[in-house]
């Protein structure tokens, strides 16, 4: 919408000024991948009619990239004290390098290759179908018979730990005591993974052949992990956030377990609105 903006404004100078070159500044490398790239975008409605726009408002202009730490549009979106705000020359003259257009930053085109190492890196090192996935957990926890997510983890991860504790090889370091996280994360990510392969069989099938001819694959950029559960390689992989939050879980439409994880989210933010809960949610789905 920033970039929408100021393709109009661009072309309101460009009517009123007789200017021989305008060009337009933007901190947001996808919206600069948006517009640079020659293919269709398998994008929302909103993002591919906008892109359409701004291309045909601003044929005639230059996009160039300007880093985040000196945007000045930031300093009000992302807020600064009176002071600070009082005192600062890039809202007042813009970037110490605006004026000399040698000195101006320069950027690659190179997100595709980065979403394309972070779904190679993961595919690779993911490990082939076990004969547990096989058989599934479904044979013996019974999903729908539960109505509370977090006694189905429980019990899903004492049962683990019997399975564990009875192998030959474990009786001499047998787990006792309460459970712990560890165990409940990987319950967790087992339930989810199980109902993955039950929902998602032909997304999984062509993620384990690199074949990417489903629409939903392309759309969320699916990959599978080290742990063979399908994972969204999303927008945000250089934020400083854990990385379940920038490759967030993906829950199939529609299925009592995922019903059970929304009505969890929503009773430990206290039954609070339809945002908050969704906020909670994508932190890992």
């Amino acid at each position: 919408m920033a970039a929408f903006v100021a393709a109009r404004i661009a072309q309101h100078v460009t009517e009123i000024i007789p200017v021989k070159k305008i060009v337009c500044l933007s901190d947001s490398q996808i919206v600069l991948h948006w517009l640079k790239t020659a293919k269709p975008l398998n994008s929302e409605t909103l993002i591919a009619n906008r892109v359409t726009e701004i291309k045909k408002l601003t044929s005639d202009c230059e996009w160039r990239y300007c880093p985040t730490d000196e945007n000045p549009a930031d300093l009000q979106t992302q807020g600064i004290s009176a002071v600070q705000f009082e005192s600062s020359s890039l809202w007042v003259h813009g970037p110490r390098w605006l004026c000399n257009i040698s000195d101006w930053p320069r950027w690659e085109q190179n997100i595709t290759s980065a979403f394309a190492t972070v779904v190679d890196r993961e595919a690779e090192n993911s490990s082939p179908t076990t004969h547990e996935e096989t058989t599934g957990l479904h044979k013996l926890i019974d999903v729908q018979s539960y109505s509370s997510y977090q006694k189905m983890v429980r019990v899903t991860s004492y049962m683990l730990r019997f399975i564990n504790n009875s192998r030959p090889s474990s009786r001499d370091a047998r787990t006792c005591g309460p459970l712990t996280t560890e165990e409940r994360r990987i319950a967790e990510k087992k339930l989810i993974r199980d109902q993955q392969q039950q929902s998602c069989r032909d997304v999984i099938c062509e993620l384990h052949v690199r074949k990417h001819k489903l629409s939903i694959i392309r759309q969320l950029r699916l990959y599978l992990d080290e742990g063979d559960c399908i994972r969204i390689a999303g927008r945000i992989h250089n934020a400083h956030l854990p990385k379940a939050t920038k490759f967030p879980l993906l829950l199939p439409p529609k299925k009592h377990l995922t019903k059970l994880i929304i009505q969890d989210a929503h009773s430990r933010q206290l039954h609070a609105g339809v945002s908050q809960t969704v906020t909670l949610l994508r932190q890992k789905f």
